[in-house]
């Protein structure tokens, strides 16, 4: 929030949140439920869906202790053709910031109905391999297709 003057001296106002988080005595991650969760997994379906979507709770539940993985299950490559590869880079570069294992997926970008069965076995990989208490998934109500059907 911007500074307030008042009378030669500026003041920084505080949002209700953190006003809240002070008289509580609890910390953020504690406040929003974050507390006990051993093992965070976050799914998007494109680069950059994560860190928009829930980047700030993840960097979180990794305060809390929490073991934070994030999984996006396609690279994009079609998006950016004369830097292959960006869009998943910058996904990995998200992820040490939120402090989260990256896990990236090569299905093809606004293909997800055509390979459901793929993203399944995917989706039953990382299941196995992460074993999350809490699972991050994008909006129920997105229209795009691809996060619709993660």
């Amino acid at each position: 929030m911007p500074p307030r003057r008042t009378g030669g001296t500026e003041k920084r106002e505080t949002s209700r949140f953190t006003r809240n988080a002070r008289t509580r005595s609890g910390s953020p991650e504690r406040i929003l439920g974050l507390r006990g969760y051993g093992r965070v997994l976050a799914l998007g379906a494109h680069p950059d869906d994560i860190e928009l979507g829930c980047g700030g709770s993840l960097i979180l539940a990794g305060k809390a202790g929490a073991e934070v993985h994030a999984a996006v299950l396609s690279r994009c490559e079609d998006e950016v053709p004369e830097t292959p590869g960006r869009r998943a880079d910058e996904f990995l570069q998200a992820s040490r910031i939120t402090g989260a294992e990256a896990h990236v997926f090569d299905i093809p970008n606004r293909a997800f109905p055509e390979h459901r069965h793929r993203m399944m076995g995917i989706l039953e990989q990382l299941q196995d391999e992460v074993r999350p208490d809490l699972v991050f998934i994008p909006f129920l109500e997105d229209p795009h297709q691809d996060h619709e059907m993660v």
